[in-house]
């Protein structure tokens, strides 16, 4: 992130937790590490308090969300709407989590809203210890330019858990609806060590008698905790799996713990073959290749499907058939795309045309 004028990059001074990664319990009630609410809330006011200025969806979860949240903003906009959407992480530039009626905020209006505001930021900045972080400046400031682009009604995703995201600033006033999708094990030390910890951190965002739409849930012990957190609340519950009908087109839906180490399997499969082709290739026998082999081979275990080497672990200690299919799925990978693709068609029970299709 470049600013036109380095005394104003106020954002590049304050700590990165999506860089630096979240301390243990950050997300939860309990844990000694907590982000602090009260700081946004303060920072929020210094900034006129942009994020009550206009009815918000609240999306919470860990699959999906981001998605779930354009798809809103897209039907709003459709119906006549003038929609802010805020959604993390960013995929080439941090413009894009700003957006406005379907585009992102330019990279000039972006510099001029973190100039504009850079001197509050840095005064608020003292005033916690030094404790701003970078995503809750970003959130205030998208807040900001929301309000000050008038819009109708703004549609948020969180960035991690619910209770203690930066993004939890809304109440019963102006909560039109929170919105939780699919739950996993993502960020699970930060959320509190379990699903059951994990869903009572998304189940933050509701408020006590706003309505709440659940997607079905792949984990029951978190969809039990949902559902206690939006009675207990006094919410209109609205459970998805009892609105909406999936049609599957012919392809077999796994469950979620299922699918995950389906997607962990496959992909780990897919780094050995290409570990034992650079092994096999004699420009790569130095040390510093296989070092580096090795740390990106560690690099990208460690995304597959928003799943860790240890969250695979623990889903293949189930017995999963699944980890035998991942296999035969990647039997051809670096031999052959068509092989592999065929064989992902034929195992996911699609029609004979798309056996055919390219990976």
């Amino acid at each position: 992130l470049t600013s036109s004028s380095a005394s104003h990059n106020i954002l590049s001074k304050l700590t990165n937790y999506e860089q630096q990664g979240v301390p243990a319990g950050s997300g939860t009630l309990s844990g000694s590490n907590n982000f602090d609410l009260g700081r946004m809330h303060r920072l929020l006011a210094a900034l006129g308090n942009p994020h009550k200025q206009w009815p918000v969806i609240h999306v919470a979860g860990s699959k999906g969300k981001g998605s779930t949240a354009t798809m809103i903003s897209s039907i709003l906009r459709s119906s006549g709407y003038s929609v802010g959407l805020y959604t993390s992480p960013h995929l080439l530039s941090i413009t894009e989590r700003i957006n406005v009626q379907g585009s992102p905020i330019s990279r000039l209006a972006f510099e001029a809203l973190e100039a504009e505001h850079a001197a509050l930021i840095a005064k608020q900045l003292e005033a916690e210890g030094g404790r701003l972080s970078h995503f809750e400046a970003l959130t205030a400031l998208a807040f900001r330019h929301f309000a000050d682009q008038k819009v109708d009604a703004a549609v948020v995703e969180t960035g991690m858990g619910g209770t203690h995201d930066a993004t939890n600033v809304f109440d019963e006033s102006n909560l039109a609806v929170a919105v939780i999708t699919p739950l996993g094990y993502e960020h699970v030390d930060a959320l509190g060590g379990t699903i059951e910890s994990i869903a009572a951190a998304k189940a933050g965002i509701m408020k006590a008698g706003r309505p709440v739409v659940i997607a079905q849930q792949g984990h029951g012990r978190a969809n039990e905790t949902l559902q206690h957190a939006a009675r207990s609340l006094g919410c209109r519950l609205i459970n998805a799996q009892d609105q909406v009908e999936v049609s599957t087109m012919g392809y077999t839906l796994l469950d979620q713990p299922s699918s995950t180490l389906l997607r962990s399997s496959i992909m780990l499969q897919c780094i050995d073959s290409l570990g034992a082709q650079r092994r096999s290739d004699p420009q790569n026998q130095n040390d510093d290749n296989s070092a580096g082999a090795a740390a990106s081979g560690a690099s990208l275990t460690e995304g597959v499907g928003g799943a860790s080497l240890g969250e695979a672990s623990r889903l293949a200690a189930m017995g999963d058939a699944s980890i035998k299919r991942g296999s035969d799925i990647c039997s051809g990978f670096g031999r052959g795309g068509s092989r592999a693709s065929a064989t992902t068609a034929d195992e996911a029970g699609s029609s004979s045309s798309s056996s055919s299709s390219s990976s």
